[in-house]
Order: structure tokens, then sequence, then C-alpha cells
């Protein structure tokens, strides 16, 4: 079991302020590795009922290769590396006034892009815009987790949200080709949550 974290410094005139946010401006993703932070607790309550109902150990049901991981291992995939998106961050900021990030971790959606986001704002993202990994499609199949519950709890292949002016996207692409346009800041709806899927 490793456990790490991260200390930094930042100007106070550079700071990130959500506040900045205005309805369309544009949502730029960068892909996860994996479940980062976030769902764990679910992940092994599923890998934890499947062992029962296989008549087989946890770590059986974790070492065995799988097809719809590639033929790896489920225990490998939940083991793979945080990425960082450091790197990502310093170009996207070099070319594009970034408003604000939301680092999708444990809450999933729901629980972190909003608060990258200015009071009275949502977003809308195009579940299109990417390819939701097969290790998320596998656990939600396993475990038979309903769709909102997936959303709620992990990134579902999206990591980092940077939040630019749409006139910038481009330029980020450019910087960043590994950027995905995932979506817009739009005014929030009433009644509704903040963030909206199409």
């Amino acid at each position: 079991d490793r456990a790490g974290f991260l200390v930094g410094a930042v100007r106070r005139d550079a700071i990130l302020d959500p506040k900045t946010v205005r309805a369309g401006d544009a949502c730029s993703g960068l892909l996860s590795s994996g479940l980062h932070t976030n769902g764990y607790t679910l992940a092994r309550a599923i890998v934890a009922r499947a062992a029962a109902a296989q008549g087989k150990d946890i770590l059986a049901v974790l070492q065995t290769g799988r097809l719809d991981l590639g033929g790896g291992s489920l225990g490998d995939a939940l083991l793979r590396p945080h990425a960082s998106y450091l790197e990502a961050f310093k170009r996207i900021r070099s070319v594009a006034p970034l408003r604000s990030i939301a680092h999708l971790t444990g809450g999933g959606w729901e629980g972190n892009l909003p608060r990258a986001l200015a009071d009275g704002l949502g977003a809308v993202i195009a579940r299109s815009s990417w390819e939701v990994p097969a290790l998320f499609r596998m656990l939600a199949g396993l475990g038979g987790v309903p769709e909102e519950d997936q959303w709620d709890t992990w990134n579902m292949g999206i990591g980092l949200v940077a939040i630019v002016p749409d006139a910038d996207v481009d330029a980020v692409r450019a910087a960043v080709p590994e950027a995905t346009l995932l979506g817009h800041v739009e005014p929030e709806r009433s009644r509704e949550r903040r963030i909206r899927f199409t």
C-alpha cells in the first residue's frame, strides 16, 4: 500500500479563479490513466461480490487476464499510476487564458466540475467526445452499477478539465494535441444538475 502527495506554491496573482469563467467558455479534457484517486471503495466492493459469486478469492479475480481489458488483469488496470497533468497544464497556460481547472477525483463529474465554475453556471458535456475506457465499462458491468452512479463516482476516462475561452480552443489543441474538446459552459438550469451530458 503506497500513498503520496504533492505540495505546491503559487503567486497570488496567478491563482485560477472560477469567478472568471463565462458562459460559452470551452471545456477541454485530458484523458485519465484509470481510476486515479476515486472510486476504489466501489471497485473493491465489485471485486469482492464477483469473487463470491464465482466461488473464487479476490486475488484470483484481480489476477486473471481479461479479454475486455486487452488480456491484462483487473489488478494491473486498477494499479495503473495516476497520470500527471503538470506539463499539459503549463502548455495550456502558455497559449490561452486558463480560467479554471477541475481535477475529476472523488465525487466524479457532478462532485468536481461545478467547483471550477462560477455560481449560476453549469456545463454541457458531449459523452461522444471521448471513449470511456474498458476498465470503467467492465467494472460497471461486473457490478451492475447504474449509469448515473458511474458518472458520480468515477472520472470515466477524463482526469482533468481545463476551461478556456472558446476562441482559444485551437491554440490549446495545437499546444496539447491530447486535449479533447468536451463541451461548453452554459447558464445553470433551474432544478437540474449543473453538469448536463448529451
